[in-house]
């Protein structure tokens, strides 16, 4: 038997609290399943992203490390041209 969408986002935002490092409280737990109760009507995609939301505001996500180290440059002593 298929998964339900309900169970795919409540699956797909537990995973995300766990990413985060946040403890999945019986609270947080009960907002995310009325939120999904709330926006059932909606697609799994748009559920999962109505239902983050929320948790985004409420968490304060450290921003990402640069993607590289930063660019020295220097010559490579090919000579003059």
């Amino acid at each position: 038997m298929r998964a339900s969408v309900a169970e795919v986002t409540l699956r797909r935002l537990l995973a995300w609290l766990q990413w985060a490092g946040q403890e999945p409280t019986p609270e947080r737990q009960a907002a995310i399943l009325r939120c999904i109760a709330d926006n059932m009507t909606a697609d799994t995609a748009e559920l999962c992203d109505r239902c983050l939301q929320p948790l985004l505001a409420e968490t304060a996500m450290p921003s990402p490390p640069p993607a590289s180290p930063l660019l020295q440059r220097g010559s490579i002593d090919y000579g003059d041209y």
